[in-house]
């Protein structure tokens, strides 16, 4: 069984509730049954997900929007605050290709672009660089200004070419 650890009603707006998952791994436990109990809800991080999973004592774990937040969660040894610009846009570079390779041109390229913020995000120029990808209709085209494409450089003031910091 997989808990999601909130109502339909809280959808997203509140906290996972961790606890009610342990209560229900607690009233298995009791019941003496075999039942698989996975937690879901929250999970930011591999060890996020690995200390969740131990303190509820579920048998596993189930990551949904955490993977929107951190490209790495399933990594157990790489954080995504130690990834730079080049490697989020590496990653979404092999995401385009995948997408290309899997779908053969039997789906819209319009599909990936609700992705580009998971990966254009948090550095200068990001909301740019999201604008200009969005002009583009296909794989080869996005790819071929990826593969131009140069970071903004923050001067030692911490001000960008774009004026913020």
């Amino acid at each position: 069984i997989t808990i999601h650890a909130r109502t339909v009603r809280e959808m997203s707006t509140v906290p996972a509730h961790w606890d009610e998952i342990k209560r229900a791994v607690d009233i298995k436990k009791d019941m003496r049954k075999d039942t698989l109990i996975i937690g879901n809800g929250d999970i930011i991080s591999y060890a996020d997900g690995l200390a969740k999973a131990k303190i509820c004592n579920t048998d596993g774990i189930m990551i949904g929007r955490g993977i929107f937040k951190n490209l790495w969660v399933f990594n157990q040894h790489s954080a995504a605050s130690s990834k730079t610009v080049e490697d989020k846009l590496d990653l979404l570079k092999k995401h385009i290709m995948l997408f290309t390779k899997t779908w053969n041109n039997t789906k819209s390229f319009q599909i990936m672009k609700k992705f580009y913020k998971m990966y254009i995000s948090d550095f200068p120029g990001a909301s740019v660089l999201r604008t200009k990808l969005m002009e583009y209709d296909n794989a080869e085209e996005t790819l071929s200004y990826l593969r131009k494409y140069e970071a903004p450089r923050v001067d030692t003031r911490g001000i960008n070419e774009y004026g913020g910091s």
